[in-house]
């Protein structure tokens, strides 16, 4: 199913409805299993109440600073609910940094896609996600220094 020219994924699992966006499968297998549609089921109208549910979802607000080199590319980092509400009206700061508000659908999304941004990105608000980000980023550091010094040999 497509909304807003973005490719969703309608399956089941687990004996539920899942929506997956297209772009975030990374790997996708033809299995020798089958499967039945449930009789009850009609697609048009899960995807019409999917729709209407996603529009009506209160997002996850973050306020961030964006670095200038990034803001030519910042898009194709946020998910289509942040895409389609960017934008970037506030005045750059001393340093060509912005500030600016970003909705995403959860905590974790929101955490996922600003990770990908590194140091290009300073998260304001809210503080878990911050925190949240700092936690990330020192288990990274710590598990490439723990794979750096067995390579190395040194205790």
């Amino acid at each position: 199913m497509a909304k807003a020219s973005v490719w969703y994924l309608v399956y089941g699992r687990g004996g539920n409805v899942q929506v997956t966006r297209l772009s975030q499968v990374v790997k996708a297998e033809i299995l020798p299993e089958t499967f039945t549609r449930p009789g009850d089921f009609d697609l048009a109208t899960f995807w019409e109440k999917w729709c209407v549910s996603y529009e009506n979802q209160v997002p996850y607000v973050v306020r961030v600073r964006i670095s200038p080199e990034v803001l030519p590319t910042l898009y194709y980092y946020l998910e289509e609910r942040a895409q389609h509400s960017l934008s970037i009206s506030s005045t750059p700061d001393a340093d060509g940094w912005v500030t600016v508000d970003l909705p995403f659908e959860s905590f974790v999304t929101a955490r996922t896609r600003l990770l990908g941004l590194g140091r290009a990105v300073e998260v304001l608000e809210p503080e878990p996600l911050r925190k949240s980000l700092v936690d990330f980023a020192e288990q990274v550091v710590g598990f490439y220094a723990e794979k750096e010094k067995g390579r190395s040999g040194l205790p």
